[in-house]
């Protein structure tokens, strides 16, 4: 069993004290990232420390604790989100590898674009192209989906893929071109990296596909204000689930 990693700054240290106390008597290891008392300190040291810590598969889960609460938290997801935006994911890396619900919002899901292609008018506003976007729903699934937008504006074509591996691989479900138009050409094959604005990098492009925005619901795919008010009530798809 992996510890429990604690950290604080000086205004949490009392309290760090009393939840290490309850873990000596319920018989449960910790590991204590500091601070080691009462002394002003900045709480950023310590929830880099912790964050870090976690990361680094030294504890499987971390307490930790302010005066606010707000501030060491916010510490913590800006140490981890660092740690997964800049570095290479590596398959069998647990600290650094990919999982389809941390693309996912809270609500239904978080929607990646990018433009294909678009054609400028003499104002140089755009006039037409194709829009190309990643879904991820906040159970884990994953949909591609091309548009054209302009005068012809119309739905391309769409694409399930079964799930996204430890390396950033994505298994796109092809369907019967018999029955359906779809263009593999246009799937990316490997998620590479996610920059510091949460923009999504496949296949060593450079060109970013851009996080758009939370979609409230998705009738079309299952996803109904009731399905994602449910999912809300009873924690599912949080960032990290």
């Amino acid at each position: 069993m992996l510890p429990i990693g604690l950290a604080s700054d000086h205004a949490g240290f009392e309290l760090k004290q009393f939840v290490k106390k309850y873990l000596d008597e319920k018989g449960m290891p910790y590991k204590d990232y500091g601070t080691y008392s009462e002394e002003s300190c900045d709480y950023p040291d310590f929830a880099h420390a912790l964050a870090r810590g976690i990361e680094n598969g030294e504890c499987e889960k971390g307490v930790a604790i302010c005066g606010s609460g707000e501030g060491i938290s916010g510490g913590i997801f800006k140490v981890i989100y660092f740690i997964r935006s800049t570095n290479p994911y590596q398959k069998g890396n647990h600290a650094m590898s990919f999982h389809a619900k941390e693309f996912a919002g809270s609500h239904c899901g978080c929607r990646y674009q990018q433009d294909y292609r678009p054609t400028l008018g003499r104002d140089g506003k755009k006039e037409s192209g194709t829009l190309e976007v990643i879904k991820f729903y906040y159970d884990g699934a994953i949909r591609f989906e091309q548009h054209c937008y302009g005068e012809a504006a119309t739905f391309v074509f769409g694409v399930w893929a079964s799930g996204m591996d430890a390396d950033g691989t994505l298994h796109w479900v092809l369907p019967d071109r018999r029955k359906s138009y779809y263009d593999e050409s246009y799937l990316p094959k490997k998620l590479d990296r996610v920059d510091e604005a949460g923009n999504l990098y496949f296949d060593g492009g450079v060109f970013p596909w851009k996080l758009a925005d939370d979609f409230a619901e998705d009738k079309r795919w299952g996803y109904p204000k009731w399905k994602v008010a449910l999912g809300k009530l009873t924690g599912k798809g949080k960032k990290g689930d």
